[in-house]
């Protein structure tokens, strides 16, 4: 079978968020499953740059195909989210008639909105993950382009579709609201791969690394630094958490223009212990993983977060917000689940440094969560099987 694979930015665009990794992961999977995949991305890799050559080093060994196509405006797609590549979408005038299937990893884009009409003219079957972008807080929030892009676009791309994925419970609910039919709506959650935790380091190689005290317990929290995550209420929960612990907050990850904002709030509050790493990858996430002993997600809205996957899979115990909407973690006893405030962050996360049998307990939860119902191999053979339904 045949399928061809739309997403606006690709591994290791980490400035985008995860998606672009879900992607490489899923592809892979599919690939080795004896799928044929090509794969259309854009050169977005973040504000200041595109994609280079040197990004695609990871890509060689690939089984599947990957082309990249010029956007027209790199701070434009970074600022607005909006892809429109004017290669890509000729590129599939031409070729779209050899797929079977079509999977659009994104929804308010330029690229979607004439793939979409080209799939139909074609008669090539598409279904779309939104990734969280048709999130019910977002969709509230959205700007005047993405109100227009639903009017114009957004009704007849769900009228034409053979499918939604919905990560979760309540994407499926957001799905329906905006008018995709139930029938249409198929739940299936995002997956990592979990080979990438077999072999985790010694312990404290990054606490050396960013003089941190062995004895220091350190909270993680690990994602693209932007206001919509909540890191303002994790912050000013630190000098509670702070009064009882003794401990450092580690906030790794790419700034999408918040990072400024919070080291303000932290020099205001004459915070000491927040430490901002920057964006951690490969050995060296790894090694943040083993010396982290809870990890913090207080998003306030989340499509489906596959940092607090890694970190589940690392064995870190989890403290995470009702937007991040992963109730399993509850169900799982990997963690507990509050609302975006600071005294209810610090509470949770003082819960479970204060006994470290808990801790242990609910890291322990965590990992079993991953390796029974959130692998990329399980995730691989339910959206195989979706896919022969379909085409």
């Amino acid at each position: 079978m045949e399928i061809l694979f739309v997403i606006s930015y690709f591994f290791p665009a980490w400035a985008y968020g995860g998606p672009g990794k879900l992607v490489r992961e899923l592809a892979r999977t599919l690939s080795d499953r004896g799928f044929r995949l090509a794969i259309y991305s854009t050169d977005a890799f973040d504000l200041k740059r595109r994609r280079k050559e040197i990004d695609n080093k990871l890509l060689k060994k690939e089984k599947y195909k990957i082309y990249f196509f010029r956007t027209i405006n790199n701070r434009f797609s970074y600022y607005s989210k909006f892809f429109l590549s004017p290669g890509l979408v000729l590129t599939a005038a031409a070729e779209i008639g050899k797929f079977d299937l079509v999977h659009l990893h994104e929804f308010f884009t330029g690229n979607v909105a004439i793939i979409t009409f080209l799939a139909v003219l074609f008669k090539i079957p598409y279904i779309i993950s939104a990734h969280g972008t048709l999130d019910s807080y977002r969709i509230k929030h959205r700007n005047f382009g993405k109100k227009i892009f639903m009017i114009f676009f957004g009704k007849r791309i769900i009228k034409n579709s053979a499918g939604f994925v919905a990560a979760t419970v309540e994407e499926t609910e957001e799905y329906k609201l905006l008018g995709v039919p139930a029938a249409k709506i198929h739940h299936i959650p995002n997956g990592i791969d979990l080979k990438e935790f077999d072999n985790m380091p010694g312990k404290n190689i990054f606490k050396k690394k960013h003089n941190i005290s062995a004895g220091e317990k350190v909270l993680l929290y690990l994602g693209r630094i932007h206001k919509l995550k909540g890191l303002r209420h994790l912050v000013e929960a630190m000098p509670l958490i702070s009064s009882q612990i003794d401990c450092r907050l580690v906030v790794a990850g790419s700034d999408d223009g918040y990072q400024e904002e919070l080291i303000k709030l932290v020099k205001k509050n004459k915070i000491s212990n927040v430490v901002f790493p920057g964006l951690i990858q490969g050995k060296e996430k790894l090694q943040l993983y083993r010396d982290s002993d809870v990890f913090v997600y207080p998003s306030l809205s989340e499509g489906f977060s596959l940092a607090v996957l890694e970190a589940a899979a690392a064995g870190l115990p989890l403290v995470i917000t009702y937007g991040c909407k992963f109730p399993q973690v509850a169900e799982y006893n990997a963690g507990y689940i509050v609302s975006a405030k600071a005294e209810s962050l610090a509470s949770a996360v003082i819960k479970i440094l204060k006994d470290e049998k808990k801790r242990k307990s609910m890291g322990r939860s965590a990992g079993k969560m991953i390796k029974n119902d959130y692998s990329i191999t399980v995730m691989a053979k339910r959206l195989a099987g979706l896919y022969k339904n379909i085409s």
